[in-house]
């Protein structure tokens, strides 16, 4: 039987959204130390699951299924403690596998904790995240936003985040818990989302911007001891008092009244409307993108001092495509991460309630697979053409110049020319409405190293960060009896399904991209601002 909702002509409409975009390949990529290239060979293969059309669905996301494997530089985080079972699935790959203190960790990584089993994760600007038991993050992009900024996506579950103080030139730590998004500059604050899409945020220390997906640009900024919920729908709440940290008695309680059949039918379906608004957002990204390399060459192919009216005249349609550029990555990474948690409920359920759910959740079988390979492709295009973009940030847009200014950069091109900020309505126009601003911040402190690509290698070794410590002297604790029916408590009945063939993991140069841009201009030492 199918879920209410889903028809077979919404399937068709879906499938033929393929990208009219042609293969990149050999594209400069940001390095990232070697990571693992498959699963243990003592693992026993994975039970075939339903029919994929991998042709299809490679032809609609524009990347193959397979890990990236490059090396020389730092991870983007590092698994730093464990309590437990935790482990890991590589970006590209389907297989989860076991994890280890120190496992380095890269953008679009996925870490998940095990019943009873908490761990932490440092990220390369100092931040940590401590997992509770049976909860699961993606590590976010680096590349993603304007400043440089760590980031991270919590898929479910309950994690606590403290965000270390912002260096100066470093953008705001972005946590995508769902289909919301938490803004934060140093602060710490805990979050958490239940199977049938209820998101809760509290903050300890500091405050953070909330932002639900009903209203993306009208975000609530939450002040100490303040918590807010977004409904199912989307909607967010008004601040409420945050008096006792009651996360493990909020999850069960949470889940205990949610139902299966029209929980798999929610994520079903935004499921559905997320990869469907990726695939219309990308197309608008490659074009914007296609405007900011085009203007950036033309502003970079002469810079003789006679030119410089001709620089002044095009420098308001040259920063608005940058700007309106991240501006849309930021959307498209939330959507990225929203299709990744929807993907992870439904292969949960099915995993914990098979014979009730598995025929159902089994006619989503192509978007659950088609998550994986948007979390890829969200990597290939940062390290394609978003990271190259920052130069172009720094040198071409107002904001960028004080930002390089302040970072010690090289002078620009035309430096003789001033820039002024870019009216909000150029950028609005040129993306989707109601998108996420990313906040402005102004930190005039060193405090960690501020890498604008790739983090430096070695980074992760020896580390002796501390969480901010707990108000009650635990964030966590699970309730004495739990009546579980949904995720959480649920043991597995069956193992993970298998979607795709088994494939050897690529060096990022051959991995194949549709995303037709003109490459950037090399430009911007790509290093570190100490």
């Amino acid at each position: 039987m199918a879920l209410a909702g889903r028809t077979e002509a919404r399937r068709l409409h879906l499938a033929l959204s393929a990208l009219a975009v042609f293969p990149l390949t050999g594209a400069p990529f940001a390095c990232r130390a070697e990571r693992p290239t498959a699963p243990p060979a003592t693992l026993p293969p994975a039970p075939v699951g339903p029919r994929i059309d991998v042709d299809l669905l490679t032809a609609r996301v524009g990347v193959k299924p397979g890990g990236i494997v490059t090396t020389g530089v730092g991870p983007d985080a590092s698994l730093m403690w464990s309590g437990g079972a935790v482990s890991v699935r590589r970006v590209g790959e389907e297989r989860f596998v076991d994890a280890t203190a120190q496992t380095p960790l890269f953008s679009g990584d996925t870490v998940w904790t095990g019943p009873h089993t908490e761990a932490t994760v440092a990220f390369a600007d100092e931040t940590l995240v401590q997992l509770a038991e049976e909860s699961v993050i993606v590590i976010g992009n680096r590349a993603v936003s304007p400043d440089p900024a760590s980031s991270v996506a919590l898929l479910y579950g309950v994690a606590r985040v403290s965000v270390s103080p912002r260096a100066r030139g470093e953008g705001a730590f972005l946590t995508s818990v769902g289909t919301a998004i938490v803004a934060a500059k140093g602060t710490a604050f805990a979050a958490g989302i239940v199977a049938g899409g209820l998101v809760r945020v509290g903050v300890e220390h500091g405050e953070v911007e909330v932002a639900g997906p009903r209203a993306l640009d009208k975000p609530l900024t939450l002040g100490p001891a303040e918590l807010a919920t977004i409904d199912a729908a989307g909607a967010l709440s008004a601040p409420d008092a945050f008096k006792t940290d009651d996360w493990g008695e909020w999850r069960f309680s949470a889940e205990q009244r949610a139902e299966l059949a029209p929980a798999a039918r929610y994520h079903a379906d935004r499921l559905l409307g997320e990869e469907a608004r990726l695939d219309t957002d990308y197309l608008v990204l490659q074009k914007l993108a296609t405007s900011a390399s085009t203007l950036t060459w033309q502003a970079e192919a002469n810079t003789a001092p006679k030119a410089a009216a001709d620089y002044k005249a095009t420098a308001p349609e040259r920063a608005a495509a940058i700007e309106a550029t991240y501006r849309l990555a930021t959307e498209i990474a939330r959507l990225t991460h929203a299709a990744l948690s929807d993907a992870f409920v439904l292969g949960e359920l099915r995993a914990r309630h098979g014979d009730e759910l598995a025929t159902q959740i089994a006619e989503f079988a192509q978007e659950i697979a088609g998550a994986q390979l948007y979390d890829k492709k969200l990597q290939l295009v940062s390290a394609v053409y978003l990271g190259p973009l920052r130069a172009a940030y720094y040198a071409h847009t107002a904001r960028g110049r004080a930002r390089a200014t302040s970072l010690d950069m090289p002078p620009p091109s035309f430096p003789q020319v001033k820039l002024t900020e870019v009216p909000p309505a150029e950028v609005a126009k040129r993306v989707p409405s109601g998108l996420y601003i990313l906040p402005r911040l102004d930190s005039t402190t060193h405090l960690h190293a501020l890498w604008q690509r790739a983090p430096k290698l070695g980074w992760d070794e020896r580390l002796t960060l501390q969480p901010v410590p707990p108000r009650q002297g635990s964030w966590y604790l699970a309730p004495t009896r739990v009546e579980a029916h949904v995720l959480a408590g649920v043991p597995q009945t069956a193992p993970p399904l298998s979607a795709f063939p088994a494939v050897a993991a690529t060096g990022a140069a051959k991995a194949d991209l549709s995303f037709l841009v003109p490459p950037l201009p090399s430009g911007g030492d790509g290093t570190t601002a100490q």
